[in-house]
């Protein structure tokens, strides 16, 4: 898993859940 798709990932659930 790199960085990238961990922080794409983090973001992802970010604004899903906003």
């Amino acid at each position: 898993m790199s960085p990238s798709i961990i922080s794409y990932c983090l973001n992802n659930h970010r604004i899903g859940k906003s």
